[in-house]
C-alpha cells in the first residue's frame, strides 16, 4: 500500500465512484524504482456518516522489483473498509463507555440503541475496531521514534489515562501521517 495525500478525487457519474488522481510520482517503498500503473480496483469506504464512498484506486508495478502496490488517500486505512474519521468517531463512542460482560441482557440492548447513531456501525464491529486499536498502539508504543512523534499530538492522552475521551478532533489522522511517513 502506498499512501498519498496530494491527490483529488473526480467523480464518474457511469461508475457511480470517484476516481483517486494522485498528483505526485510514486516510487516503490521497498527498492524507490518508479512505478507503472497496471489497472485499477475499486475500494469502498464507510465514512463517518455511514455513507459507502465508492473508489477506484490505481494498481502499479515496480519496473526492478516487480511488487504490485495500491495507492490509497490518506483518509483510507489499509486493509479496513471504515475511513479514519469513521474509525475515530466509533473508538471516541466506544471508548466513552463499555458494557461489560456482568451487564444483563436489557441493559446491553439499551445501550446498543443509544449508541448506534453515534457511529455507523454494530457494536461486535466497534468492538473488533477497538481490539485493533489496543494492539496498534501497543505495538507503536515500543518504537521510540514514532513514540515520540505521537506523543506530541493529542493521542498523548491514550498513552497516559488509557482512554480516548480527552482527543481532539482529528487525532486519527495525524497519528497515521505519523506512522506511514516513519514506515
Amino acid at each position: 500500500m502506498i499512501i498519498i495525500s496530494n491527490y483529488h478525487l473526480e467523480y464518474e457519474n457511469d461508475s457511480d465512484c470517484f476516481h483517486v488522481h494522485n498528483h505526485d510520482f510514486p516510487k516503490c517503498p521497498f527498492c524507490s524504482c518508479g512505478l507503472k500503473v497496471i489497472g485499477s480496483r475499486l475500494r469502498k469506504v464507510v465514512q463517518h456518516d455511514g455513507s459507502v464512498l465508492r473508489l477506484i484506486i490505481r494498481r502499479l508495478c515496480c519496473t526492478e522489483c516487480r511488487n504490485i502496490h495500491h495507492e490509497l488517500p490518506d483518509f483510507v486505512i489499509p486493509y479496513k473498509h471504515y475511513g479514519l474519521e469513521a474509525v475515530e468517531k466509533i473508538l471516541m463512542a466506544f471508548n466513552q463507555k463499555e458494557p461489560s460482560f456482568t451487564e444483563t441482557v436489557d441493559d446491553f440492548t439499551q445501550w446498543q440503541e443509544v449508541k448506534l447513531p453515534d457511529y455507523p456501525c454494530e457494536y461486535s464491529t466497534a468492538l473488533r475496531l477497538s481490539r485493533w486499536f489496543s494492539y496498534l498502539i501497543t505495538y507503536l508504543a515500543n518504537i521510540p521514534c514514532i513514540y515520540s512523534e505521537i506523543c506530541t499530538s493529542p493521542v498523548e492522552n491514550y498513552f497516559r489515562s488509557g482512554t480516548l475521551i480527552n482527543c481532539k478532533s482529528g487525532w486519527m489522522k495525524t497519528m497515521f501521517s505519523v506512522v506511514f511517513s516513519q514506515t
